[in-house]
């Protein structure tokens, strides 16, 4: 995932979060094919918030971080998902 998204390599620890993060939202063959988060929180999981690692993103910013004539969102490079 690091060497595909073009980041530098101090990023390593964030991408070891991710794959962490997926693995646990994967099925596996010691579950017989059942998602290991599943289990534990026993309801389906949403994936709509999955982006691939490296990739360009836009974050808002609160209304009162800015002033009038300041942009709504930033441009960031998304490298990993915090949980």
């Amino acid at each position: 995932m690091l060497s595909n998204s073009g980041l530098e390599k101090n990023f390593w620890v964030e991408a070891v979060r991710t794959s962490r993060y997926l693995i646990n939202r994967s099925p596996t063959i010691a579950l017989d094919g059942v998602i290991p988060k599943e289990v534990w929180i026993t309801k389906n999981l949403n994936y709509s918030h999955l982006k691939i690692f490296g990739c360009e993103v836009f974050i808002h910013i609160p209304k009162e971080n800015r002033t009038k004539p300041n942009d709504k969102s930033m441009k960031c490079i998304f490298f990993g998902i915090c949980g």
